[in-house]
């Protein structure tokens, strides 16, 4: 999948304490490694991105990303490394 980061200074609004808790309460999985194509830093933040490939909803997603990648600009797309699930910033099922 090819995404663009979004900018968001704003916390989740379901309760959890950051983006991160909110990507791994959605996914029940743990932050690993980054999840750009390429990248093998730890991740560390629950990045703000957005669906640059094919059809999209235009629904802010959460992945896991390094700072490193969490800074690359807005105007910036990049590939993902197969298989990352990503969690809708609306989704609150596991909230």
């Amino acid at each position: 999948m090819t995404v663009r980061n979004l900018t968001s200074y704003k916390l989740p609004s379901c309760g959890c304490g950051t983006y991160r808790e909110h990507w791994e309460k959605g996914t029940e999985l743990t932050f690993n490694t980054c999840s750009k194509f390429n990248c093998n830093n730890r991740a560390l933040v629950g990045a703000h991105v957005i669906n640059c490939h094919g059809i999209s909803t235009g629904v802010r997603q959460i992945i896991p990303l390094c700072n490193m990648c969490n800074s690359i600009p807005t105007s910036g797309f990049y590939n993902l490394r197969t298989g990352i699930r990503s969690v809708a910033i609306n989704n609150t099922k596991n909230c």
